[in-house]
């Protein structure tokens, strides 16, 4: 079996479970019309269709994807001496690892704790809870971090701690919290440029950059 694809995978089960019944729901419904030419149920049927379709090549490119990608990078030569070394790979460290090295007179070494990010549920929104320490009760995706006891929250938690999930993978954080995407208020934005001495940090100024990000390939 490939690294990173499991029976148990939510894309595979529900998605395509919820598919093929509807598709059966369909069909059994047109055999039994008055006509096949129903023109209501032949737009369901091919919808359905087309979401089959969609489910399985999304599902047979994450397996090209996986079985191409370099697991184990351990094993790429390493040198005595680098012209950068950034610990951590996670949102920041990553971006900052992948601009450096694209000068070509560069070394670039990023160091990461954890393992690579080849397991699909970080590629499936719905599924990344099941890389979080609550769920694996292991430290392999996540290091598992709760909260001190609050005082006055937290009232339906054990201790009064929850669990603060942190990334201990390559992209950290950012491949294990449902691939959410939060520019923050324009208001914090406004206020770093204006009082904390940020220059160039407003909300104007950054909105390109995160345009920027949206549309990398």
């Amino acid at each position: 079996m490939i690294k990173g694809i499991s029976t148990s995978s939510p894309l595979l089960i529900i998605g395509g479970a919820i598919t093929l019944r509807k598709l059966l729901f369909y069909l059994s419904k047109m055999y039994h019309s008055s006509s096949l030419c129903n023109s209501e149920w032949l737009v369901k049927l091919i919808v359905s269709l087309g979401f089959s379709a969609f489910i399985l090549f999304k599902a047979f490119k994450t397996w090209a994807n996986l079985k191409t990608y370099p697991h184990d990078i351990t094993k790429r030569p390493t040198h005595d001496e680098y012209d950068y070394i950034i610990v951590g790979s996670g949102s920041s460290g990553a971006v900052v690892a992948n601009r450096l090295s694209e000068d070509p007179n560069v070394s670039v070494l990023l160091v990461e704790a954890g393992g690579d990010d080849t397991q699909l549920e970080i590629s499936v929104p719905t599924a990344c809870g099941k890389l979080q320490y609550s769920f694996t009760n292991t430290d392999v995706t996540d290091w598992g971090y709760k909260t001190v006891p609050q005082k006055y929250s937290h009232q339906g938690c054990v201790d009064h701690r929850s669990n603060q999930p942190r990334g201990k993978t390559l992209g950290g954080s950012s491949s294990i919290n449902y691939l959410l995407w939060v520019l923050g208020s324009p208001d914090d934005w406004n206020h770093f440029a204006a009082n904390e001495g940020m220059e160039g940090w407003s909300w104007k100024e950054m909105l390109p950059c995160f345009k920027r990000l949206e549309t990398i390939p």
